[in-house]
């Protein structure tokens, strides 16, 4: 369980990236506001700040922070929208434009970056490697009429390595005769477990925060 940030780390965590962004606008509008001459010097700063708080929020997604990404992106689209209106207000002629273009582009290219950094994250490894499991527990079915008592049993004739996820447990596994159900703790906190369960009757990831671990049978939560 993640401790409480102190009130710097949640500046920092929260807002770093929307007064980041902030200071990316302005520089477009301080290389766009003389109409005389348009300093790409600027321009290419404020480029350059934006794409770092992309290569920020991708880093945070690899991490297994998507949810404070998330946030960020939030308080950062924010910070685009506004200063896409102040700009659109303080620039003239069709230097206007701009405005619209930061206040709408921003934010599309914050969002985009949580997409970019999303398969490259622990939980979506996870997920990926869970399928390949469930498609070998289908295998060893079709070959055997039976699924297996354990996953050891699929190594090493339908999978190479079972690749444990490391969370608490690692795989949990289960079956009957009709199907079974794989899953893994995907978060803990002292009411009990969250669990992503992939079974032959949902044969995709769901994560219920009902706090059940049905059909697992698994210890007290350890949390105080």
């Amino acid at each position: 369980m993640f401790a409480l940030p102190s009130q710097i780390e949640f500046f920092f965590f929260g807002f770093g990236p929307a007064i980041v962004t902030s200071i990316a606008a302005f520089f477009f509008y301080a290389g766009l506001r003389d109409l005389q001459k348009t300093s790409w010097v600027k321009i290419a700063i404020g480029i350059g700040l934006l794409l770092l708080v992309c290569g920020w929020l991708i880093a945070l997604v690899v991490s297994d922070l998507g949810v404070v990404a998330f946030v960020e992106v939030l308080f950062a689209s924010g910070a685009a929208v506004l200063a896409g209106i102040l700009l659109a207000w303080s620039l003239t002629r069709w230097r206007k434009i701009i405005g619209l273009l930061i206040g709408v582009g921003f934010p599309v290219v914050l969002f985009i970056s949580l997409e970019v950094g999303f398969p490259y994250s622990p939980d979506s490894i996870i997920r990926k490697n869970g399928k390949a499991i469930a498609q070998a527990l289908n295998e060893y079915h079709t070959d055997q009429g039976n699924y297996p008592e354990t996953l050891n049993e699929l190594v090493p004739a339908y999978l190479t390595d079972l690749r444990e996820p490391k969370t608490i447990w690692g795989w949990l596994y289960t079956a009957n005769e009709d199907g079974f159900t794989l899953g893994y703790v995907f978060y803990i906190d002292k009411f009990g477990y969250t669990i992503c369960k992939y079974s032959t009757t949902a044969p995709e990831w769901d994560c219920p925060l009902d706090y059940s671990t049905a059909p697992f049978h698994l210890a007290p939560t350890p949390m105080p």
